[in-house]
């Protein structure tokens, strides 16, 4: 099961101090809290322009907003969101994915104290979804813009459908080699049986495969989902 996770935090090259942290699981459920241990009065000026005024709970004059729909969290201590997430994140297979996120799982394993009393489940890494990208050559541009980043739980959805897109792209690189080796093999060997026999029929055979192998390929999610549909 995949995680997604930010976080908006203070450092000061010593120690990282959680704000608010943001998860959304790949089933749908989200979860969003802000730390009633942080004091608001140490945020620097550009927390209080960036990060502050994204706010749920700091620095409000209530603390009983009401989470919307399936969100889980609230206004809570550093022991209390800890309590929380070992609820929230559930399964054997448990995987989290952040974005330029060393600092974010730093603060978000510090809420547990020490790496080794992470809940069991957890892992003891985080997936980063920018290095997943550089190693895959993908740029950051085909990402969509985040209208409100900075908001922990925005930008965990953000990275989330980020994710999506991302994956998307490798399985249609991934297609186009195999479809790019496969057209070279078959016109070689069309080529060559045509060389050999002088039959034009040889030569139009491999052209009418690689345009099969081409439209396969283009639709292959169509032609997948239809045959799931049949078969189901």
């Amino acid at each position: 099961m995949k995680y997604f996770i930010d976080t908006e935090f203070q450092e000061n090259g010593k120690t990282i101090e959680l704000i608010s942290i943001g998860i959304v699981c790949e089933d749908g459920r989200k979860f969003y809290a802000e730390s009633s241990d942080y004091d608001l009065s140490k945020a620097n000026e550009w927390l209080k322009e960036n990060v502050v005024p994204k706010l749920w709970y700091i620095g409000k004059k209530t603390d009983s907003v009401s989470l919307v729909g399936d969100i889980e969290g609230g206004f809570l201590s550093n022991a209390e969101i800890a309590e929380k997430l070992t609820k929230f994140v559930k399964g054997p297979d448990v995987e989290f994915w952040g974005y330029y996120s060393d600092y974010d799982w730093v603060v978000t394993c510090w809420l547990f104290g020490l790496m080794i009393n992470l809940p069991e489940n957890w892992p003891m890494y985080c997936n980063d979804l920018k290095q997943h990208m550089v190693q895959n050559k993908i740029e950051r541009k085909i990402l969509p813009e985040n209208d409100n980043d900075h908001n922990a739980l925005d930008d965990a959805i953000w990275i989330k459908n980020s994710y999506g897109i991302v994956s998307e792209q490798i399985n249609n690189s991934g297609s186009n080699l195999l479809f790019s080796t496969a057209a070279v093999f078959i016109l070689g060997y069309f080529t060559i049986q045509a060389e050999e026999s002088k039959d034009v029929f040889n030569s139009i055979g491999a052209l009418l495969l690689l345009f099969c192998f081409w439209l396969f390929f283009k639709f292959k999610n169509i032609i997948t989902n239809s045959l799931e549909g049949i078969f189901k």
